[in-house]
């Protein structure tokens, strides 16, 4: 895993669904970087640090994975990258 492991919201994003997540991504070889270059996930501010019931992670994809940036148009892999994220998705929450 590449990145620090600041946890910056340990009550609506605990440790073992972060863990799940980076772990899942990692192992089919995304390079995982956390709460780098963005941090934190949204949650409603309504649940935000009351209901540990809601639960949030934030997947950012680099765009250079599946968009031809010159162009702006799907890059050639998009549907196996589209495929590979909701894959390791499945599989991090799969696993709680």
């Amino acid at each position: 895993m590449v990145g620090s492991f600041r946890h910056l919201d340990p009550f609506n994003t605990p440790t073992v669904l972060h863990d799940a997540f980076a772990s899942a991504f990692a192992s089919v070889g995304f390079r995982v970087a956390v709460d780098t270059p963005f941090a934190g996930a949204l949650v409603p501010a309504r649940h935000y640090l009351r209901d540990p019931r809601v639960q949030s992670v934030m997947v950012e994809v680099n765009r250079r994975l599946y968009l031809d940036e010159a162009t702006g148009l799907p890059a050639e892999d998009f549907a196996e990258v589209a495929v590979t994220v909701q894959a390791c998705c499945i599989a991090a929450l799969g696993g709680l």
